[in-house]
């Protein structure tokens, strides 16, 4: 998720750095300016000091956030710690239970902008709405206060044994798999 070439990509895009540095003095320049963020799976970031500037990008498509480091402690303060239950050792993990279904673009309908979520709250019941294959569903997170509304392509799931945890497959520029613990809190869904 951390790539330096997303990266640097993006500083370019964003003018953050001239487009004539090359990627190789890119790194010797700035890699040691920049500082990988990771507060959960939505909360992903690079911050790169620049000397002029800093600034806030996502680690998995390089775009550039609204972000101040204020906000991100009022956000992380607050964010919810999940943890997964620690295995007792008597039985290896093993899929239980998966869907994949195909990858979408979550702009080709903007019902997540216009309409009402679904009341979905638990995972059995979302993964029964993924499961009839008629409908797909949209998970929104609005992060950073309101600041970043993510929309994501709901495309399957896993259920692990040995502890049972459950997985959403989204897709943002390829396919994540999210502990649904991890989502159920921090957006909804759309049809």
């Amino acid at each position: 998720m951390f790539s330096l070439a997303t990266l640097y990509r993006s500083a370019v895009q964003q003018e953050l750095i001239p487009s004539s540095l090359s990627f190789a003095d890119f790194i010797n320049e700035h890699a040691g300016r920049a500082e990988r963020l990771y507060a959960g799976p939505l909360h992903a970031l690079w911050k790169l000091n620049t000397g002029a500037a800093t600034a806030y990008l996502d680690a998995k498509t390089g775009e550039a956030l609204p972000l101040s480091e204020l906000l991100l402690k009022q956000e992380h303060s607050g964010a919810d710690s999940a943890q997964s239950a620690a295995s007792n050792g008597s039985e290896a993990p093993a899929v239980a239970a998966k869907l994949q279904l195909p990858a979408f673009d979550p702009y080709e309908r903007i019902s997540w902008v216009t309409g009402k979520p679904l009341q979905l709250a638990a995972f059995d019941e979302v993964s029964q709405a993924l499961t009839g294959g008629k409908q797909r569903l949209v998970y929104v997170a609005e992060l950073y206060g309101g600041k970043v509304t993510v929309p994501l392509a709901v495309t399957g799931y896993h259920v692990w044994s040995g502890p049972a945890e459950s997985y959403l497959a989204v897709d943002q520029d390829g396919p994540r798999y999210i502990r649904y613990a991890e989502l159920k809190g921090a957006g909804r869904f759309y049809p």
